[in-house]
């Protein structure tokens, strides 16, 4: 089973829609199933490019959703990034804050019976 992907959005640098349809239509050919974390870049110790916007964020998780079956968000609170099937869209896990819940069972979904391909 494939392991995911981590990458680290800096708001001018890589988070441009055609970036970003490049890198999850490379993902999407290796297997559709990995599963993508977009993390939000902040200013660090020797780098000081403006916080990335949420609103690009968000945007690159719809992007990367229509390549991807697990798409997440980081370093953002407030944000929904539960998962759910790639099927019906019925939640799987549901995340907020620091509290998971799991509703799946088996790696199968409880209300379509799709098979589940990560690892819970």
């Amino acid at each position: 089973m494939p392991c995911g992907i981590n990458n680290l959005l800096i708001g001018g640098y890589n988070d441009s829609r055609e970036e970003i349809e490049r890198l999850c239509s490379w993902i999407a050919e290796i297997d559709k199933n990995i599963p993508l974390h977009l993390s939000r870049y902040y200013p660090t110790y020797k780098f000081n490019a403006p916080a990335t916007a949420v609103e690009s964020i968000i945007r690159a998780r719809e992007i990367a959703k229509k390549y991807l079956n697990y798409v997440y968000i980081g370093n953002v609170s407030n944000i929904d990034n539960s998962t759910y099937c790639p099927r019906c869209n019925n939640i799987l896990v549901e995340r907020k804050g620091y509290a998971t819940r799991v509703l799946v069972d088996s790696n199968k979904c409880p209300d379509c019976g799709e098979t589940i391909k990560i690892i819970i």
